[in-house]
């Protein structure tokens, strides 16, 4: 190619000399500028329908049990906590969403999930540097990758305490969550409720962590799952383990 074009060149110089003052050259240049957008990957965790502005959302009522068994998400007592996730980025991406809970609640805070079109991955336990508690850490890919403006469907919908559990008097007057059954205590979750104080009770607060994490879908072939462990190592919480 090289000799191709220097031959060309020596062709139109000796063409250039023979006309000499009466050629006229026609010349051009083109230039071709190649932009590329940077693409991005963001996403934002939406609570209830709007997006979470906070690290902390509290909820709107006291955390008591459940009445209603037979359709806990009906009964007066059920926290509303719709979380979904949407893809504000430029670019399909996977995503993943973790939900921590207290481990001593397992079995009494329950959480309503919608697993459709998620797959579970392997539950972990970790010390949240929030509180310095152990949390117990529910994890789940989306199937499929999500467009830029799109969400995820809603994984959790909502939370509630079970209905057989109550709470039982410590020696030093906390109130501790337990669970009976047929009027007998079953568990102890050596989680104090109530704290007694010399001006009275103070409730403790419960927390559900939600995180989420994404990355570009474009380059990975086995899905979801395989693209977001090549991404993350471990859930943006895992700290210390206990």
């Amino acid at each position: 190619m090289k000799k191709k074009i220097l031959s060309l060149a020596i062709v139109i110089a000796l063409l250039a000399i023979m006309v000499g003052s009466t050629l006229a050259y026609f010349s051009a240049e083109d230039e071709v500028t190649n932009t590329f957008t940077v693409g991005s990957v963001k996403i934002e965790i939406y609570e209830n329908g709007a997006a979470v502005e906070s690290d902390v959302k509290e909820f709107d009522k006291p955390l008591v049990p459940v009445v209603n068994t037979q359709d806990p998400s009906k009964d007066e007592s059920y926290q509303i906590k719709a979380v979904e996730v949407k893809n504000t980025g430029n670019n399909a991406a996977y995503i993943r969403t973790h939900i921590a809970i207290p481990t001593e609640l397992v079995g009494y805070l329950y959480l309503d999930l919608d697993e459709t079109g998620w797959t579970r991955q392997a539950d972990s336990i970790i010390t949240y540097t929030g509180d310095g508690k152990s949390y117990t850490v529910f994890t789940y890919d989306y199937n499929e990758a999500v467009l830029p403006g799109h969400y995820t469907s809603k994984l959790l919908k909502g939370a509630y305490l079970g209905s057989n559990v109550d709470l039982k008097e410590q020696e030093d007057g906390d109130l501790e969550l337990v669970i009976r059954t047929n009027g007998q205590i079953t568990d102890e979750s050596n989680f104090v409720a109530h704290s007694k104080g010399t001006n009275g009770y103070s409730s403790a607060k419960v927390n559900i962590l939600v995180a989420s994490q994404a990355i570009q879908a474009q380059g990975f072939e086995n899905g979801a799952t395989d693209a977001l462990n090549t991404g993350f190592a471990a859930n943006p919480w895992a700290s210390v383990a206990p």
